[in-house]
């Protein structure tokens, strides 16, 4: 089913909030992402420190802190953006509304692929500029928002939850008032077991307390109490972390905030809210990192890793595996293993675009470019667990020498009622391997590959559309209240199937009167198809909002 809100969109959170995984550079051609990449993850494995960051909008986060803390501190630091910035402006198309949300998220998954964050959301829809905080509170109900944040909060685990705005009028606009009072509540409550105790039993997130509180004094310096330098290099890239930070900054194409890269000393600056340790000055003073044996070993490994040999330092990650514990660590270290290994792995499928019902092919490939012989290699596809998996009977795994490539084909099936849009990778590539003793995996996005002469070779997700797409044009009236007359909506219906397809639209505006569905038939790909339905009002209608809804449903019973 593709709904389609007109006559008037209502303002309202959706149902169910949304969290991204960690950004990665998936979308290219394959490679193990080399001595920075693997400096980075030991890195990260060395600090074990989490920041949650919480914002109103793509836009407001402070890229320069995210910069920081995932590129120079090692920390894992997160954005939590409650809404996604559909009531904003459009510097670069006509997208608007739901529309400009879809982009704006994307655009906030390109700024956190530069600077390392990571990225989260809730399930405010921004309803536009106001000053209002008791108007914010109608569309976004404080404990619905506070509920979403909550809940990012126990999930992500954050040691110091720093909040862009300060939650009081101060900060303009009512949806930054209601992000800053949210961030403060959080804070308060996300170790409280008897606030939001379906979180646990329905979810399994625990009650976690943070340690530390601060706000932001972008605009504010003068209560500034901590004083973050971020004019130094990263001496993997040789920029400044602050330039990293306008970079990722200038990723909100459509909110005109292209910036310039200057060199120089930078700061970020901030004010301690809270604090449940001993030590009042400095970010992470009185948050004890904790080291364990394995975060130790990691520092170590740095120190000693040859970017001219990295494999030197092969020895050390497998003895670290063995002990890890965690499913971060161990996950962290199965990526150093395969760089510092030279493992490269790669899965591609047939089709770039597949509707429910269609097969494709996924190859599956995996090259020992190092100096180890693994002892034995399995390639597979990890995919939702309603996708029929179609596995050739005569594979088995083989051991894989040096300079050994190995491919495998999986067929998928996509089941008939699968919609995934805007969500992690739908499919997954996997390697398990075993070295020196232990079993690792590696794992990589499919994607579709294609070759465009003047680009060279081009890398797109795989995308999972409806057999056929709708699309009402127009996409809002107003109506006069009492009036008989009716309205006409066009209706344009996209095939997106290889084979021939018949069904019907039909339309619904919650009791008003629609003409009858209409039969579609298609032959191929791509074809366009419009159909015109009149919709009248009851007539005792006086004030309403009402949501249109257009439904193409198949022959063969698919919606």
């Amino acid at each position: 089913m593709l709904p389609a809100k007109l006559l008037s969109l209502l303002v309202a959170p959706v149902a169910a909030i949304c969290v991204t995984v960690p950004v990665s550079a998936q979308l290219v051609p394959p490679s193990t992402g080399g001595v920075g990449e693997l400096d980075r993850i030991l890195q990260r494995l060395a600090e074990p420190r989490r920041v949650l960051m919480i914002g109103a909008h793509p836009d407001d986060e402070d890229t320069d802190l995210l910069s920081l803390m995932a590129r120079g501190i090692g920390a894992e630091i997160g954005y939590l953006s409650l809404s996604r910035g559909e009531g904003g402006q459009n510097l670069i198309g006509t997208e608007l509304g739901p529309s400009l949300g879809l982009l704006r998220s994307q655009e906030l998954v390109s700024a956190r692929a530069v600077d390392g964050a990571r990225q989260f959301f809730s399930r405010a829809f921004d309803f536009g500029y106001t000053r209002s905080l008791d108007e914010t509170n109608q569309h976004w109900p404080a404990d619905s928002i506070l509920k979403d944040v909550v809940r990012i909060v126990r999930r992500f685990r954050p040691h110091v939850i720093v909040s862009v705005f300060s939650g009081t009028p101060r900060d303009g606009h009512g949806q930054h008032q209601a992000a800053g009072i949210a961030a403060r509540n959080a804070f308060q409550v996300s170790a409280d077991a008897n606030v939001f105790p379906e979180l646990a039993s329905e979810e399994g997130l625990t009650p976690w307390m943070p340690l530390k509180l601060f706000r932001s004094t972008r605009f504010d310096t003068a209560s500034t109490s901590v004083r973050l330098p971020t004019g130094g290099l990263d001496q993997r890239v040789g920029r400044s972390f602050h330039q990293i930070a306008m970079e990722s900054r200038s990723r909100h194409r459509s909110q005109d905030m292209g910036m310039m890269q200057p060199i120089g000393p930078s700061r970020t600056t901030f004010r301690l809210l809270e604090n449940r340790t001993d030590v009042d000055d400095g970010f992470f003073s009185g948050i004890n990192l904790q080291l364990s044996p394995l975060h130790r070993v990691a520092d170590s490994l740095r120190s000693v890793l040859s970017p001219v040999d990295p494999s030197r330092i092969v020895n050390g990650l497998v003895a670290a595996f063995a002990h890890a514990v965690s499913q971060r660590d161990r996950q962290l270290l199965s990526e150093a293993i395969a760089i510092a290994a030279g493992l490269v792995m790669d899965g591609t499928v047939s089709d770039g675009e597949v509707v429910p019902g269609q097969t494709v092919q996924v190859e599956v490939s995996f090259y020992n470019a190092g100096p180890f012989t693994v002892q034995s290699t399995h390639l597979g596809v990890v995919a939702p667990d309603n996708w029929q998996h179609h596995t050739p009977e005569d594979w088995s795994a083989n051991p894989t020498p040096l300079g050994g490539l190995v491919s495998r084909t999986i067929e998928l099936t996509v089941p008939t009622d699968e919609r995934l849009p805007f969500q992690p990778p739908t499919v997954t590539a996997t390697v398990q391997l075993e070295l020196m003793g232990q079993t690792i995996s590696i794992d990589r996005e499919v994607s579709y590959r294609t070759t465009e002469q003047a680009l060279g070779e081009v890398r797109e997700p795989l995308l999972v559309r409806p057999r056929v797409a709708l699309e009402v044009s127009p996409d809002q009236l107003i109506w006069p209240a009492g009036s008989a007359e009716s309205r006409s909506f066009v209706v344009t219906a996209t095939h997106f199937g290889n084979e021939p397809y018949r069904g019907e639209i039909e339309v619904s505006a919650d009791g008003w009167v629609v003409t009858d569905a209409q039969r579609f038939s298609f032959s191929g790909m791509g074809e366009e198809a419009s159909f015109t339905f009149d919709v009248k009002a009851p007539s005792l209608a006086t004030e309403a909002s009402v949501t249109l809804k257009a439904i193409a449903r198949g022959d063969d019973g698919v919606v």
